[in-house]
């Protein structure tokens, strides 16, 4: 491999660049899966001459390149997650708090029947409900 690239799976290189690691890197320091223009905000932090468009090229790049997924919240503009191991997600339908959740390490269900052809390629669990601060105090005690 040159220098200055990094493996883009299916025995292709991408070239490396300061933008593409500055926008790699400001995913990877948070858990907080931030949108795009969030990433933008902090990777404008330690390069302010990098533009909007560099870096939303740059977040495509890393998905196609699988370092990192998006994470689609119905309603609400993707997110972005550095974490690329197989795990789950948790969104506050009060505040909007997106976090991860340990995936269970018992199998994953069957794929249903009847799919008129379609592939299944991956499967994302998503709960819903409301997150520890924005529980009421008097509800019952959610499932941990």
């Amino acid at each position: 491999m040159k220098a200055g690239a990094y493996a883009a799976g299916e025995g292709r290189e991408r070239r490396s660049t300061r933008q593409l690691e500055a926008t790699y890197r400001a995913l990877c320091e948070r858990d907080d899966h931030p949108s795009a223009e969030q990433v933008y905000a902090s990777v404008r932090a330690a390069l302010p001459s990098t533009s909007r468009g560099t870096v939303y090229r740059n977040l495509q790049k890393l998905v196609e390149d699988e370092r990192i997924r998006v994470v689609p919240v119905a309603g609400r503009s993707a997110r972005y997650d550095g974490r690329v191991e197989p795990h789950d997600h948790f969104v506050c339908t009060a505040c909007g708090d997106l976090v991860d959740v340990h995936r269970a390490d018992a199998p994953v269900a069957k794929p249903p029947r009847g799919l008129g052809g379609h592939r299944i390629e991956a499967v994302a669990v998503t709960y819903f409900g409301l997150c520890r601060g924005c529980r009421p105090a008097t509800s019952p005690r959610a499932m941990d």
